[in-house]
């Protein structure tokens, strides 16, 4: 069995080794670009890492774009990020992050930050593509600068979005796993007719973002407790055993 999981373009993932243990073969479906903005761009943005309390990250990819950036700076910043990837990525450059939220969300991260961060000086780095909820609830105790580190574009190439419509079409893949908002504006407007072609399909997204996207294009998702790739994959393989019993009783 194939499950897709969105991802972009030229970007590894480590979820593989999840998926065969999950039984599927993943199928990497890319309907985003990362785009890095130049470090003189993002200098003259930030200006000196020193002169924040915090350094607010929220992906794995902005914490490359920061360290080829700023290097030895962002090492000497307290950093907090959403979440483990982008934890693990600060790690490989022997940084360890001041903050994460014991749950993978920006609104998590806003409420832990609040309670050591009031009236703090904060730089916010992430995508041009950022969901504005983060940078509300931030401004709400903090005095936030924001900068955008990549802009998140439709890719240069679609020969996975050709493979996936086609896995469709013949009916080949278990489920779907979306991991953000702007990876279901994407495919939708690569391919019009996913929606239709995703009925029957098991469709998981990351978080309540890419729920709320995915069911107001029509398409009904699930979402796992914990948000993370590895607990999505797990969800699908619930799901495809639910539907498995389900067709099982009728015979």
């Amino acid at each position: 069995m194939k499950v897709a999981l969105t991802l972009p373009l030229g970007k590894k993932s480590s979820a593989q080794e999840v998926a065969e243990r999950c039984g599927f073969e993943l199928v990497p479906l890319h309907v985003i670009e990362l785009v890095p903005r130049s470090c003189a761009e993002i200098s003259a943005a930030a200006g000196a890492l020193s002169r924040y309390d915090w350094v607010v990250l929220t992906s794995a990819y902005g914490v490359e774009v920061m360290h080829r950036c700023f290097g030895e700076e962002l090492a000497n910043a307290r950093i907090a990020c959403v979440g483990r990837k982008t934890a693990e990525a600060l790690k490989e450059h022997g940084i360890s992050p001041a903050l994460v939220p014991s749950e993978y969300r920006g609104a998590a991260l806003a409420r832990e930050l609040e309670a050591v961060a009031e009236d703090a000086r904060v730089l916010l780095a992430r995508a041009s593509a950022g969901a504005e909820e983060l940078v509300q609830a931030l401004r709400g105790f903090a005095r936030v600068v924001e900068v955008h580190l990549y802009d998140s574009r439709i890719p240069s190439s679609t020969e996975s979005v050709r493979r996936f419509a086609e896995l469709l079409h013949r009916r080949e893949l278990a489920g779907v796993v979306f991991t953000s908002p702007l990876s279901v504006e994407h495919l939708l407007r690569l391919l019009p007719e996913a929606g239709e072609l995703l009925r029957g399909v098991s469709v998981v997204a990351i978080a309540p973002g890419t729920r709320r996207t995915l069911e107001r294009h029509g398409i009904p998702a699930r979402m796992p407790a914990s948000y993370t790739v590895e607990e999505c994959l797990k969800l699908i393989r619930r799901m495809v055993d639910e539907q498995s019993g389900s067709l099982a009783e009728v015979l």
